[in-house]
């Protein structure tokens, strides 16, 4: 147990070390520096809904429009932070900054928090009235070696209010390709598909919430 928590520390370390890009020579790698300026400098659109789109500037947000017109969504408190956001419909965003995660109006203010995520995929249904999270998460005392997850969570909200509409947690079972399992909601938001190798279907409105 004792040599599971060091390298499950060790991992944070270098996890946390390798986010922030060393300029000292400690890395041995400044054109990395240099490539992950540019990035943040640089303007990127992370998220579109029909002619709406989420693009980012280092720890900045903005709601941007077809038509021209740009709005400023979420800032984050810490720099050279790069936000994860999805626009779930025309009204509402999904964002998950270093600082906190919620669900904002494109004018950005914050009309619910929700926890944090760790290694997720995201799906709103196409009428956006619900989104799910798909989750793959490992607890401090998990064996970290074997390559396998012990958190994982399907999850399913009202986009409204945030609500929390469905929910399914498990353990990942020998072979179970979650790596490249992918998530979707039907148009109605009634039918969650769970892709492995192959899919698993749940009928949200039929489940006990």
């Amino acid at each position: 147990m004792r040599s599971n928590l060091i390298f499950f520390l060790s991992a944070v370390l270098f996890t946390l070390g390798s986010r922030s890009v060393a300029q000292d020579g400690g890395t041995g790698d400044q054109k990395k520096t240099n490539n992950w300026g540019v990035w943040l400098a640089a303007e990127h659109e992370i998220s579109r809904w029909e002619d709406i789109s989420v693009v980012q500037v280092d720890n900045q947000l903005f709601v941007q429009s077809e038509k021209g017109g740009r709005a400023h969504l979420y800032t984050d408190k810490k720099q050279h932070c790069p936000s994860r956001a999805t626009l779930l419909n025309r009204t509402r965003v999904f964002v998950e900054g270093c600082s906190k995660v919620f669900v904002a109006d494109l004018s950005g203010n914050i009309r619910y928090k929700l926890r944090r995520f760790w290694f997720f995929e995201i799906a709103p249904n196409k009428m956006g009235t619900r989104f799910a999270i798909f989750e793959r998460g490992r607890s401090a005392w998990h064996e970290f070696n074997d390559g396998s997850y012990d958190k994982l969570r399907l999850v399913v909200y009202s986009t409204e209010d945030g609500r929390k509409l469905f929910e399914r947690k498990w353990k990942q079972a020998p072979d179970e390709p979650v790596i490249g399992a992918k998530i979707d909601l039907s148009d109605d938001g009634s039918t969650l598909y769970f892709h492995e190798d192959r899919t698993t279907t749940f009928f949200l409105d039929n489940a006990v919430h």
